[in-house]
């Protein structure tokens, strides 16, 4: 008697199994590779929009008090001897009926920085020194000019040594003094 041979058709191959697996991997690579891709591509926008914060929060600041001012100083730098039309430190002086003391604003060491209770030789003390924004730059952020108006240009830098690149923000905006 002549027996049959049976076709068992339950299984898989291996070359089919190895063929779907490569399949698989090649999809999961793919997959993988958009994931890290949009992650770039959120961290970048994130840091974009914190350096945006930054700067509209340092230039709301300062535009607030000029406004707010009486009249202002501008010096060369932080604390500054005498007064010059263009520089990186600026001293504001509120109204004597006002219970706010005198303020200044200053860029040093790639920081834009606040400081309060100032003296007349322009120190203030350190614990009433508060950082604005860090990564700051520019030559001269403030300026007068002969309509009773003030300019204040800086930009704000974020780079971070990641692969989202640099952030920077620029600042270039006038303010009326109150008189």
């Amino acid at each position: 008697m002549k027996r049959k041979k049976r076709k068992n058709n339950a299984g898989f191959t291996i070359l089919e199994i190895l063929i779907a697996s490569v399949l698989g991997l090649l999809i999961m690579g793919a997959v993988l590779t958009i994931t890290i891709s949009s992650q770039r591509l959120c961290n970048a926008i994130l840091e974009q929009i914190n350096v945006q914060e930054a700067s509209k929060k340092s230039a709301e600041m300062i535009a607030r008090d000029i406004r707010g001012a009486d009249y202002v100083q501008i010096y060369a730098s932080y604390p500054g001897a005498s007064q010059v039309t263009s520089g990186n430190f600026i001293k504001i002086f509120f109204p004597t009926t006002q219970s706010i003391t005198n303020v200044g604003y200053y860029l040093a060491n790639n920081e834009i920085r606040k400081v309060t209770n100032l003296g007349t030789d322009n120190t203030g003390s350190t614990l009433d020194d508060k950082l604005l924004a860090e990564g700051a730059e520019g030559t001269a952020i403030f300026n007068t000019d002969t309509n009773n108006k003030i300019r204040v240009q800086f930009r704000i830098v974020n780079t971070q040594g990641n692969d989202s690149g640099t952030q920077a923000s620029d600042i270039d905006f006038f303010v009326n003094l109150r008189n």
